[in-house]
Parts: structure tokens; sequence; C-alpha cells
């Protein structure tokens, strides 16, 4: 199967130089998946252009290949709109940074009213591939319960399902009217759902959590009830997921993660950028999810 490519373009509206404006950060979206972000300094003889770029996580993972080439123009107090500067990068945690002359001067000619930017950026992903889970829960001496799954059959050891799943120990109790069948159906979830369930906590096919299924991974285990993928989930989601921090509140009140609100709240405050950060969260659509109480946490985090 062959790469995915696809070219973005996004032209920025005017930013508009004036010596009253703040520092600020501002967040725009690219795509509904790719957000970008510009510093703006003021009050100097230059302005200092930095964009960044967030790639949803779901994409992130298959991400092959970043390039982004950010064109900046120039817009004089006499409207002329001429080109300042060009920028590439090949990398989506590379920011884009350049500097161009506001002030009047000999050779700088007018003094600027405006600048605004084109990108045209073209993103490589790598197909989606799945994996055929009837081909890895295969009968063996420990796995030798079969379970139907949307008309295929895996084999699993009940025994251990019934230890680590309410769900599956009512499922194989002698009160269910299909326990005693010679396959068992599992109406619950899908093949890929239970696949992926068991990809966290059922050796020797656990593998490692990625940020792209930590959603997924949270409600499969509500679901199925396995508290030890909750915990497992947890840990990971506080200690090593890459994701905006309003999606990682979002996702602790949501399911009740206190180690997740814990170690964000701790992240934030101990930041050299807060207000970055906070920037950041407030452009995320988690962040109006989240209960007021928290974001008066948020608001208050620096006093």
């Amino acid at each position: 199967m062959k790469n995915e490519t696809e070219i973005i373009n996004y032209q920025s509206e005017q930013i508009v130089l004036n010596e009253e404006r703040k520092k600020e950060y501002v967040y725009f979206n690219i795509t509904d998946d790719l957000v970008g972000s510009y510093t703006y300094l003021p009050n100097l003889p230059y302005f200092h252009l930095f964009i960044d770029f967030e790639l949803e996580d779901k994409l992130i993972a298959r991400l092959a290949s970043f390039k982004a080439i950010t064109t900046i123009y120039k817009t004089d107090v006499n409207g002329a709109r001429t080109l300042a500067n060009r920028r590439e990068t090949m990398d989506i945690n590379e920011r884009v940074a350049c500097t161009i002359p506001v002030r009047a001067g000999s050779y700088q000619g007018p003094e600027l009213r405006s600048l605004d930017f084109n990108l045209e950026i073209t993103v490589e992903e790598s197909p989606v591939v799945k994996i055929q889970y009837e081909n890895v829960f295969v009968k063996t001496d420990v796995n030798n319960t079969p379970l139907e799954v949307e008309g295929k059959i895996i084999y699993v050891n009940k025994g251990f399902l019934s230890v680590h799943s309410n769900y599956f120990k009512c499922l194989f109790s002698k009160e269910y009217i299909d326990s005693t069948k010679p396959v068992i159906p599992v109406k619950l979830g899908t093949l890929e759902e239970l696949g992926l369930l068991f990809s966290v906590f059922y050796p020797p096919y656990i593998t490692e959590i990625q940020d792209e299924h930590i959603i997924q991974l949270l409600e499969l285990a509500v679901r199925f009830q396995v508290p030890a993928v909750t915990e497992k989930v947890e840990s990971y989601l506080a200690e090593h997921a890459v994701l905006n921090k309003a999606k990682k509140l979002w996702m602790a009140e949501k399911f009740g993660l206190p180690k997740v609100t814990e170690k964000v709240l701790c992240q934030i405050k101990k930041s050299a950028g807060q207000d970055k950060v906070l920037m950041s969260m407030k452009h995320s659509k988690y962040y109006s999810e989240l209960s007021d109480g928290l974001k008066e946490k948020l608001e208050n985090i620096r006093f």
C-alpha cells in the first residue's frame, strides 16, 4: 500500500503592527487536524515571527513526512506589499523563525504597516494497517476457549479474562445462557476493538500504548470492565503521552484519572512559558468541556 500525500495551502490574515498591542500567542486552524500558532512581540525595531505546528495525535502515528514552505509578505504604510522572507522546514516539530525590520531606515524603505504569511504544507501519511486478529488469537493449549466476534473465531483463556474483567467473568459463568455453546458469541464490540483492548494487558500479545488509541482504550476498559487497562493507560497518559494538556485534563475528568490531573497541573506550574501553554490549551476544542472548577484552577495556577 502506498503512502497518501496531501498538499495544504493556508493564507493568514493581516498582522497589523501596533505599538499598543501586547505580546501574544495567536493560534489558527490550518485544517481540522493541523493547528498553527505565531508569537507576536511588539515595540521592537524588528518583527520576530515564530510559527509552530501541532498535528492531531490520530495522525501523528501515520506521519511519514512533513514539509512546510512559509512565505512572509510585508505591507508598508504606502500600501505596497512585497516579499519579506521565505522559510522551509522538513520537521513538524521544527519552529519557523524569521526577523523582519519594521522601522523606517535609509536602506529599509518606508515603515511597515502589516505582515501576512502563506503556508504550503505537504503531509505524507502511511496507510492504515489492519491487524487480522483471528490469525493472532489462534488455538493453543492455553487459549482454548473459542469466541465468535463479527463472524470470526478467536481463542482465549477464559480463566485469565475472568480474573481481569467482570464482563468476561459473567460471559463465561454458568448463569449466562450462551456460555454453554461450543462457540461463545461476543456482541459488545468489534474484533478490532477486542484486539486493541487485549494488546494492553493480555500476554504475550501486549504492545506499547499509542497516543491515538488512548481515548478508545479508556472507553473499552469501561465497556468491558477491565480496571487494569484503565490503570495502565492512566499511567501512560500522565507520564508519556504527547498531547495538548487540555485534552489530557478532559480525559482525566471524563474517565476519573486523578494522577493525570495532578501531573498536568504540576507541569503547567513549573513551565517557563505558562502563558503560551495556557493559550494553547484554550485554543483546543477540549478546553470548553472542562469543568468550571478546573478552569478556575488553571486561571489561578500562577498565584
